[in-house]
């Protein structure tokens, strides 16, 4: 109803329109069309202008929690944050722990580290163990595919990295862990380089403790 007039300034919202997996310079190559209703154009343009889209920021509560805080300890790890756009079913998620100095080893992701998620606990996304992760840099940068179940945007996310190893010395809490998603031809869709790791404190000698002398004279 309510024809639309000649010089018309027109306005109007579409609803659930969602942007490319990349970044992308504005453009000015999107075309309308108006036309009767017998389907005879009336006006038209090829020129309308789109935004820049721009690299989205992790947000929420960026962390990695070792399992047990203590140097050179092995177990799992767990990843939390909040994405700004979704990641597609064949896109992936890249977790650079720190590189540490003055170390004979530092942060150390194993080769067949598996990656479970715990949150959004629906349609919950799943990685296949193998060939979908993938371990470089000397243990320090693991890149996992998401198999099924994409996670939308917004999407508070918590997974479990197994067999990630602390390092071989004592370390305050840094925010220096890097995290990025990509799409499935490794476009970026977000990221942020501040994710906190816990403090790496001096652990403790436990079970019997004791040196017995040969001859107790």
């Amino acid at each position: 109803s309510n024809e639309l007039k000649q010089g018309a300034v027109v306005v109007f919202k579409v609803a659930n329109v969602t942007t490319p997996t990349r970044q992308l310079a504005s453009a000015s190559t999107t075309a309308i069309t108006t036309f009767d209703s017998s389907g005879n154009i009336i006006d038209s343009a090829s020129d309308v202008a789109t935004d820049a889209i721009t690299e989205g920021v992790l947000t929420g509560v960026k962390r990695v929690s070792s399992g047990v805080d203590t140097p050179a300890y092995t177990d799992k790890a767990v990843v939390s944050f909040t994405t700004a756009g979704s990641v597609p079913v064949g896109g992936s998620i890249r977790v650079s722990l720190p590189a540490v100095v003055s170390v004979q080893a530092g942060w150390v992701i194993a080769s067949d580290a598996s990656v479970v998620f715990s949150s959004p606990s629906s349609s919950t996304p799943v990685v296949m163990s193998g060939a979908d992760v993938s371990v470089t840099d000397g243990g320090r940068v693991a890149t996992f595919k998401i198999s099924s179940n994409e996670l939308k945007q917004g999407a508070v996310v918590v997974f479990k990295v197994a067999n990630v190893t602390t390092p071989t010395k004592q370390l305050a809490s840094a925010s220096a862990t890097a995290i990025k998603t990509f799409d499935s031809t490794g476009n970026t869709i977000d990221s942020t380089s501040d994710v906190a790791t816990d403090a790496i404190t001096e652990g403790a000698l436990t079970g019997v403790k004791r040196v017995n002398s040969g001859v107790d004279t």
